[in-house]
This record gives C-alpha cells, structure tokens and sequence, in this order.
C-alpha cells in the first residue's frame, strides 16, 4: 500500500517472541501488506500476546516502516498515528540537555528533540552521549534533559530504549522515564556502567 497510514487495522501476531527482550512483534496485517510479514512493531500499550492473536496496529508518523500495536483485548485507543490524521505532527523541538549531556554529532544521528503527534500525544528522538565521564549507577534515574511544560505527560511514562557503554561498543536496553507531574526526561540503566550514548528515537508519550 503507498503512501502514508494514518488508520488503525486489524493484524494477525505470527511472532511474539523478542529476541532484544522489547516486548515487539511481527505480524501479518492484510490490508495493509497482504499475507507478507511486518518488521518489528512496538507495543503501544500493556498486555501480552501470543502468536496467533488479534491485535490492533497503527503506523508511526503514518510510515508503514514503524508499526505499532496493541492487544484485540485491550480497549481500542487512538494511537499517535490514527490522530494525525486529523492534526498532521508539529515540527521538531531541540531539547536543551542537562550537565554531562551533549547531542551526538556522529553520522546520521540526530540531536534529542520532541514533536507533537496530534493533539494529546508526544514523540521523542535523537542521540544523546554522555560527557560527564563517570561510571552510571544501575537502579538510579539520570535526568537527560527537560521537556517543555505543555508537553510532559500527566501520567508516568516509561519505555524501552538503546543505550551504548564502554569502549567495546556494548549495546543493551535501558529505560526512559518522565514522572507524572515532572517535565524531566530521564534514564535508568539495568547495571553500572560508563557509559556512551543513549537513543530515544520512536519514545511516544501521552499527555493527558
């Protein structure tokens, strides 16, 4: 199907098993790609699913690249995507990072920046690396920088992210957060680390 996706459809899982410990999926979502298999789409809400179960899927920026999904079971909710096609997504913000932070400037990577999709939900990019030097204490959340006040959610956020520590190029996955009630975007990493950098590209966030 060419051009952008701004709908929600029926899918089919027909993988549920994760290998980055992600919580994706790959489907089949026939009216969008026939009987051909998705990429890896990411979850859009709590609840497990299994291979063979019905989930709902809208596309990210409307890009059938970016599927997201959430269980059949789960009360149909407009996803990111599904309200664009009403409001189309605002420009990209540069966030102003916090000490020991500073946007990557290698290769294609961008700096960490945020957007509106729509009229109630928020998406985070880029590339942050961390400046500051010391080892990272797992089980502590490291403030990265601050979200513009209208745009931070009214209800805890938390989602999966990719990290790189140590001179080896290690590659892992780490978690974002902001608070309820609080405009700082955060990290909070599964073990002590110095680390490298961190990707919050495709972090979507409800702001209620």
């Amino acid at each position: 199907m060419a051009g952008q996706l701004w709908g929600t459809y029926a899918a089919t899982v027909v993988e549920a098993y994760d290998p980055a410990g992600q919580g994706r999926v790959r489907l089949v979502v026939p009216q969008v790609h026939g009987t051909s298999v998705t990429g890896w789409a990411r979850r859009a809400s709590a609840g497990t699913v299994s291979a063979g179960d019905q989930v709902y899927v809208a596309y990210d920026g409307g890009d059938e690249n970016y599927p997201m999904f959430w269980p059949a079971s789960a009360p149909p909710q407009p996803s990111p995507s599904a309200i664009g096609a009403a409001v189309a997504p605002g420009p990209w913000a540069t966030l102003t990072l916090a000490a020991g932070w500073a946007n990557s400037t290698g290769g294609a990577d961008a700096p960490v920046s945020v957007r509106w999709l729509g009229s109630t939900d928020v998406q985070l990019c880029g590339v942050a690396a961390y400046t500051g030097g010391t080892a990272l204490t797992a089980g502590v959340y490291y403030t990265v920088a601050n979200l513009p006040r209208g745009m931070a959610p009214g209800v805890n956020f938390n989602e999966a992210i990719a990290v790189s520590w140590d001179s080896g190029q290690t590659f892992a996955t780490a978690r974002c957060q902001v608070a309820g009630g609080t405009t700082a975007l955060q990290i909070y990493l599964p073990q002590t680390v110095t680390l490298r950098w961190v990707a919050f590209d495709g972090c979507l966030m409800r702001v209620v």
